[in-house]
């Protein structure tokens, strides 16, 4: 069963032709140089709408069949080196070499990133290949807003505590993407993104080409947060490239004003000490903004370690490495892998250059005869196994391929004619896994969960009542299996769910009512029983002989129902009670005198 989704945001859209959520249709105009949407890519990647274009190629919004779940999608796309038929590229004439160059450069970049995708600071990367004559990049969605509208919605900058402990996490992981050798150029508020969780994210990683001015590209540099390097043919670029753009970014944060454009400053530096503009900024902390944004890169501070010690040098904060770790990131074959390092020489004993080594005792005789004989005993093993065993191996996986074949067509037809992506699709580029991550269902509402087909097949949903106040019908508050624990498909899931209470509304009886007034009853049944006002027909003033005038007489609920009777809310509609009060006795006509005729 499939569920049809945006390809503009990749939300769930039912039937409609233009999402409610982002407006996406598929009737927008796509580029020339842009994939259309419900391209399959890698027979697992479903393009969506094209996010952003610049001179190094394109950013789609996208889906993982595999993962069920959106993802982002970075082409290399340089627009001034080739042009798109279909979805193939072909380089212009003449820029094969220029091409070929910067798309190595590129899946530099994203291999490096991948390694370092256990920082959660950064985009994640986690897979790369090639196709269409180009190189594809993705990376998981993340919902963000840019740090720059963030910074709008705090008043237009923040405190030098605030700012502190945003960006504390951002200094690790640009420490650990510098030791890879990557560095950013592009940092501003633009490419740091303030997640719900108030965590920060760098995103906007590009090639050195389409950082800097006079390249072989079209190149997007952000004025007053690029360092003057950036602008110059034959300055070299380096850590203290980043540490400009981040003391910028700092500057921007704790001020709110941008710092003058690099070239501008070059000729006339006027830029405002922070200390100045916000009197949270500590005199050592606006000093060491100032040496990070010095224009000359020699005099600069050379890397984060340095900005961090000049920031923090009052408190207890430092870097630490522990924040990158040895993670092996998975790639495809088609994906171009970097030549091996040549080994490193080492000295006979394995140690340091002028190291004694170190003796060991000889082996026993009994020992050498046993590692003699074991790599017999184990060829023999495997020449049993392989005779009993191998043959029927190779008959079971032969069809297997044509099973992965056939799944792969039936996803490409499916998303080409209906836009709809399946969750339980069986395209895969390697065998499915047996275990799925529990997903978190709490403050979810329980009739979304069981019409939303991305969760048919994935648990056995137990669902338990309970009644609570202060909670929507329907939603869930607790959930058997802890979400993101691993556990096996069609595993059984307990959910509790709330049910709100019947609430009843007693109408007072008609002793009690007709010792009130029209006022005090109206007032006590909205107040104390919370009608609302919507329910109240207007009220009806009828002649009684012994009720006093303004006071009750009697009350008319929904379907003729009489005072003392109780009534669910949920029945009384709009304008359907009826209050009757006293306008006093009727007053008697008086008797018409009557004259004699005279006679």
């Amino acid at each position: 069963m499939g569920v049809r989704i945006c390809l503009g945001c990749m939300r769930e859209i039912g039937d409609v032709e233009r999402c409610p959520h982002c407006g996406f249709s598929r009737e927008d105009v796509v580029l020339p140089n842009a994939l259309k949407p419900k391209t399959v890519l890698h027979s697992r990647y479903v393009v969506g709408k094209l996010l952003s274009s610049d001179g190094e190629g394109n950013t789609y919004i996208g889906f993982d069949c595999n993962k069920e779940c959106a993802i982002y999608l970075r082409e290399y796309m340089p627009d001034n080196l080739c042009a798109r038929e279909e979805e193939t590229l072909i380089v212009e004439p003449g820029c094969d070499a220029k091409f070929k160059a910067l798309k190595s450069d590129f899946l530099d970049l994203y291999q490096n990133l991948g390694e370092l995708n256990s920082l959660e600071n950064i985009i994640r990367v986690y897979d790369l290949f090639e196709e269409n004559n180009t190189v594809y990049a993705v990376y998981l969605k993340y919902d963000a807003v840019p740090l720059s509208q963030y910074i709008r919605e705090q008043a237009g900058e923040l405190s030098w505590k605030q700012a502190s402990e945003l960006f504390k996490p951002i200094f690790e992981s640009l420490a650990a993407i510098h030791t890879h050798g990557v560095i950013h150029r592009g940092i501003s508020p633009e490419t740091l993104m303030v997640t719900l969780e108030g965590k920060l994210i760098l995103t906007g990683f590009e090639i050195c080409a389409a950082r800097v001015q006079h390249s072989e590209l079209r190149s997007k540099i952000y004025e007053g947060y690029a360092a003057p390097e950036q602008y110059a043919r034959m300055t070299p670029h380096g850590e203290w490239t980043d540490v400009y753009g981040l003391c910028a970014v700092l500057y921007k944060t704790l001020s709110g004003t941008m710092p003058p454009e690099a070239n501008t400053r070059a000729v006339n530096d006027n830029l405002i000490p922070l200390a100045e503009l916000n009197e949270t900024v500590p005199l050592s902390v606006s000093l060491a903004v100032e040496r990070g944004l010095t224009c000359d890169y020699r005099e600069r501070t050379g890397n984060i370690r340095g900005l961090v010690s000049d920031l923090y040098h009052e408190g207890n904060f430092t870097i630490s490495m522990d924040a990158v770790k040895e993670e092996a990131t998975q790639y495809y074959d088609a994906a171009k892998k970097r030549p091996a390092a040549n080994p490193v020489e080492k000295e006979p004993n394995g140690g340091k250059p002028g190291e004694k080594k170190e003796e060991r005792p000889p082996i026993a005789p009994w020992k050498r005869v046993v590692l003699l004989c074991l790599p017999f005993v184990l060829l023999i093993a495997f020449l049993l196994y392989w005779v009993m065993v191998g043959f029927g191996c190779k008959s079971t996986n032969e069809p297997a391929d044509d099973l992965n074949s056939a799944a792969s067509s039936e996803l490409t037809s499916d998303v080409s004619e209906t836009e709809s992506v399946s969750s339980d699709s069986s395209v895969s580029s390697e065998a499915a896994a047996d275990l799925i991550e529990v997903d978190n269902f709490i403050d979810m509402n329980i009739s979304e969960i069981q019409n939303n087909p991305m969760y048919d097949g994935k648990y056995s949903f137990v669902v338990e009542a309970q009644e609570l106040s202060g909670y929507e019908e329907g939603t869930v508050v607790e959930q058997s299996i802890a979400a993101g624990t691993k556990v096996e498909r069609g595993a059984e899931l307990k959910l509790i769910v709330v049910t709100v209470p019947e609430l009843t509304v007693t109408f007072p009886a008609l002793d009690n009512l007709q010792q009130m007034t029209k006022d005090n009853l109206i007032s006590n049944l909205r107040d104390d029983l919370h009608i609302p006002a919507s329910k109240f027909a207007d009220p009806v003033e009828q002649s009684h002989e012994i009720v006093p005038k303004g006071n009750v007489i009697n009350i008319e609920g929904p379907n003729g129902i009489q005072p003392g009777a109780e009534v669910p809310l949920e029945d009384i509609q709009d304008g359907s009670i009826t209050i009757y009060y006293s306008s006093g006795p009727a007053q008697q006509p008086e008797p018409e005198e009557s004259t004699e005729e005279e006679e």
